[in-house]
């Protein structure tokens, strides 16, 4: 009995948590982002899957890097970039602006973040 009861709350328990996954609000109090485009809640995983995607405002989240942080984390904060090299990505302001700011890299690592 015990043990059904257990499995029940387990159910219960990952029901709910793909739910919140599924909502802005879940997502984002997950610390993920939510892709309002494809109503879809990416996590800081999606460097590893190569699905992290375009952003709309990439700069929006620009001051979340910091020199240090990893490739995986710029992928995740702002997508993927318009272009990129061994030294540098280049990233799009927004969708209706195309200036463009960048991502000093160094090795798999931000050296420089040149937020606008």
């Amino acid at each position: 009995m015990r043990r059904r009861v257990a499995l029940a709350v387990v159910g219960v328990v990952a029901a709910a948590s793909g739910f919140v996954l599924l909502t802005p609000w879940g997502c984002d109090a997950l610390g993920f982002k939510w892709g309002s485009a494809k109503s879809i809640c990416v996590t800081p995983a999606c460097y590893w899957f190569e699905s992290c995607g375009e952003w709309a405002y990439p700069s929006h989240r620009c001051a979340r890097l910091a020199p240090g942080d990893s490739l995986a984390k710029m992928y995740f904060e702002l997508g993927n970039p318009k272009t990129i090299n061994a030294s540098e990505a280049q990233y799009e302001m927004g969708k209706a602006d195309p200036a463009t700011f960048r991502v000093v890299l160094s090795g798999n690592r931000v050296k420089r973040v040149d937020c606008p």
